[in-house]
């Protein structure tokens, strides 16, 4: 199946990948809690395995906070830039 240039655009964000030291970066919280959690499963996200390195959608961080936010009209304009 042949994908259009927009579908394509979706998809290829959809799957930009970040390493769990760029994910911690987005939350502002130590890389090693971040590790702590995906290993005791309390993360809030699924992670990738890629050849024994992990790494974090950055839209599924991007809808995470905006989820989890308390005045999400603010953190829709911040999160745009994630």
């Amino acid at each position: 199946m042949k994908l259009n240039d927009s579908e394509y655009r979706e998809d290829v964000e959809q799957f930009e990948l970040i390493t769990p030291r760029e994910a911690s970066k987005i939350l502002r919280i130590p890389a090693d809690r971040l590790n702590r959690w995906r290993h005791k499963g309390i993360f809030f996200c699924k992670y990738y395995k890629i050849g024994g390195d992990v790494f974090y959608s950055k839209l599924d961080i991007r809808e995470y906070l905006i989820k989890n936010a308390r005045n999400t009209e603010v953190l829709d304009e911040n999160a745009k830039d994630i």
